[in-house]
């Protein structure tokens, strides 16, 4: 994080004491800061969430941000003999993620090519886990005296809602029609199954094409 701070410090003091010997390049810097108002691309992080991510410019000072990773994966057994779990006979395993987070950002200072932002958002992390499947497992059957497969049966569902909160400031970065933007700051999270508190530092990043 320290290192984070520090490059941020350093684009600030060079783009404030830099001098404009080029004013073809200041007015390109200028323009494309607000030529492309939309974004889309990849981006993730604790406040933000994760996934495919739009943003929006919606005028000079102020943006906002939806990411959304969506996953699902169905497995059904018995599969091929050359599988990671040959021995399961029967049943299936159903698991899946979701994240969803929205974010409001407010411009406070640009510089050349770089735009310093303030931030806050949520997101909301849902991760699902069902299976109910057979196996066997090899036991020692002392009425025998020897190794035999005894057939046994796992079967639960998981599943977990995390809502966090946060925000904090970081710097964005354009070139062309790109985008790239790191920020820092600190988020607050709950589970609503178990009423579970979590506390601490985040790091969000993303890279868009902007049009």
């Amino acid at each position: 994080m320290r290192i984070i701070i520090f490059w941020l410090f350093v684009a600030l003091l060079s783009g404030l004491f830099a001098e404009d010997k080029d004013s073809t390049q200041s007015a390109y810097a200028r323009t494309t800061a607000f030529r492309y108002q939309n974004y889309l691309g990849f981006a993730g992080g604790m406040i933000t969430g994760s996934g495919l991510s739009y943003r929006r410019w919606t005028g000079d000072n102020w943006a906002w941000q939806i990411n959304l990773l969506p996953f699902y994966k169905e497995t059904r057994y018995p599969q091929a003999e050359d599988y990671i779990y040959p021995e399961i006979e029967s049943g299936y395993s159903n698991e899946g993620t979701l994240s969803f987070g929205i974010t409001y950002l407010r411009k406070i200072a640009e510089v050349r090519f770089f735009r310093f932002v303030i931030y806050s958002g949520t997101n909301l992390y849902t991760n699902y886990n069902e299976y109910d499947y057979v196996y066997n497992e090899r036991v020692w059957s002392d009425a025998q005296s020897a190794w035999v497969n005894q057939q046994v049966r796992e079967k639960d569902k998981l599943v977990e809602n995390k809502i966090s909160l946060g925000g904090g400031g970081g710097v964005e970065f354009f070139v062309w029609r790109f985008s790239l933007h790191a920020m820092v700051g600190f988020f607050g999270s709950y589970i609503l199954e178990n009423k579970a508190k979590e506390i601490g530092p985040s790091i969000e990043g993303g890279i868009h094409f902007r049009f």
